[in-house]
């Protein structure tokens, strides 16, 4: 005999239900509140986890994409940036891949007939192969071929399908249209198609990387990003074991998986609309089966009072409710014990102390145009220029420039030598990463030095060759107890730097 529950009996529960969360405001606040926290979490972080790990990346074959870095453990580089003769020698090496490509991020001033101010454009250099890598084909026009990418070829550009029609109207008017791209005319040959979205932050102006012969046997830069598509029959562990051979030819080392050390496709991350349909359903049934087991339980019949007609609660009844309230309010402890933990890390992180002074400070990106400033002379006296102007201005406390903003990274690594230090194993050899910096650059900033003295205006080509590094760097080439203050290092092929200090284009407001 199965027990049936009348529909009135279930519609005066949860009349019941209601009246009691009513009476009980405290707790249902608390209840609803623990609530929305788990879902508002765990819709979170699903929706991360599926817009970064599960969902394909947005090209075509996206399984068979690698991404390629330059690494060394003994001397901290790790997923590096690759040089341009690594890059070289890998693509003519591998046998793999079906085809290896390299690009630069970069920005470019844009301007042309009928456009008014010139434009400043997040774009890339990129290599012959870089739209074939990522199965990219050109929604008019072409994309780019291995003549473009050879020094001297015709200048040509690539442009995104959003960009076409912010400067043309429709996408097939900007084939055959001239721009001028730092001043150099270029013709554009192709637009991309819609769904086209760059590997690294999004661009919308490719040009050919066109390495001359001097760049291809580069090794002492890295600041080439690479790419690479497996062919069809090859695994990824056969790719690895490849480039340690050829990493090991070369004296160099790692195929690195495809996800870099900053969270990727963090554009792409949304509320997802699906995870929290699912966390909303997922948390109803929750209830209702938690709501409805009790129930059904109470109303199962006792084998001894059966045959009577009567009703009982089943012999154990108690104890599985108790056991569901348990679980229950083990659940949202949990969820609530996750959620403050999460708000105090975000608290925490915005807490954190970048190592410089970050009120009142301006900062402002220039790209000098080479047709306009070709040589190093034009682009210093632009510089000193602008610092004296900057400087000058009512309200300035002082101003610097550099060659990378605070916070966005180096300019780029070098491997260097220690005068009278012992040498390094082959393949091992020191590695640093640099900016270029005005004198003021740290006092405007805030950093304080440990020891030693700032640049002056003497520090300039003509002047002494000093460099200042940070104590990280001391203590990690640097023997505890020696101060390398007064040491000579050779940074590639220029003369050695003494190093003048150790400390830890922008402007500093005064206070008003």
């Amino acid at each position: 005999m199965r027990a049936v529950i009348p529909f009135e009996d279930l519609a005066q529960d949860v009349r019941f239900g209601l009246r009691s969360l009513a009476r009980q405001r405290g707790l249902t606040a608390a209840a609803v509140a623990t609530l929305a926290l788990g879902i508002g979490a765990l819709t979170t972080l699903a929706s991360v986890v599926r817009s970064v790990l599960l969902e394909p990346l947005p090209y075509p074959e996206s399984p068979a994409l690698v991404q390629l870095w330059e690494s060394r453990a003994r001397t901290g580089r790790v997923r590096g940036n690759v040089s341009p003769a690594d890059f070289v020698d890998w693509r003519a090496s591998s046998r793999t891949f079906d085809s290896v490509a390299a690009f630069s991020e970069t920005s470019f001033n844009v301007s042309g007939d009928g456009m008014g101010e010139p434009l400043r454009l997040d774009g890339a250099l990129v290599s012959a192969d870089f739209f074939t890598v990522l199965r990219a084909s050109a929604a008019f026009g072409r994309a780019l071929d291995a003549e473009d990418d050879e020094p001297g070829a015709p200048k040509v550009a690539v442009i995104g399908n959003s960009l076409s029609r912010r400067l043309f109207g429709r996408s097939a008017s900007a084939i055959g249209s001239r721009v001028f791209v730092d001043g150099v005319p270029r013709e554009i040959v192709g637009v991309l198609p819609p769904w086209f979205e760059a590997p690294r932050p999004a661009s919308g102006i490719f040009l050919p990387l066109a390495l001359g012969p001097e760049e291809k046997s580069l090794r002492a830069l890295h600041y080439l990003f690479v790419l690479a598509r497996l062919r069809p029959d090859v695994s990824l562990e056969e790719a690895r074991e490849e480039m340690r051979v050829i990493a090991a030819r070369l004296e160099g080392h790692h195929l690195r998986g495809l996800p870099p050390s900053m969270l990727p496709r963090a554009s792409e991350i949304r509320l997802d609309v699906v995870v929290l349909l699912i966390a909303l359903a997922g948390s109803l049934v929750t209830g209702l089966l938690f709501g409805l087991a009790p129930a059904l339980q109470t109303f199962k019949l006792s084998p001894g009072i059966e045959a009577m007609g009567k009703q009982s609660l089943a012999p154990g009844g108690e104890k599985l409710r108790s056991v569901l309230v348990v679980s229950q309010v083990a659940l949202a402890l949990v969820l609530a014990v996750g959620a403050v933990l999460l708000a105090r890390s975000l608290s925490l992180l915005l807490e954190v102390e970048p190592g410089l002074v970050r009120e009142r400070l301006l900062t402002a990106e220039f790209s000098l145009p080479e047709a306009r400033y070709p040589s190093a002379a034009s682009r210093e006296e632009f510089f000193r220029a602008l610092h004296e102007r900057v400087s000058s201005t009512e309200g300035v406390l002082n101003a610097a420039t550099v060659t990378a903003a605070p916070l966005r990274g180096p300019s780029g690594s070098r491997y260097f030598e220690i005068e009278n230090a012992p040498p390094t194993a082959p393949g091992e050899g020191r590695n640093a990463t640099f900016n270029l910096v005005s004198p003021g650059y740290f006092e405007t900033l805030g950093i304080p030095f440990l020891r030693g003295l700032d640049f002056t205006g003497a520090d300039d080509r003509e002047g002494a060759a000093v460099a200042i590094v940070s104590d990280a760097m001391a203590r990690r080439f640097w023997k505890e107890g020696e101060d390398p203050l007064g040491e000579r290092i050779r940074v590639g092929r220029s003369p050695g730097a003494r190093l003048w200090a150790s400390s830890g284009a922008s402007a500093k407001l005064r206070s008003t």
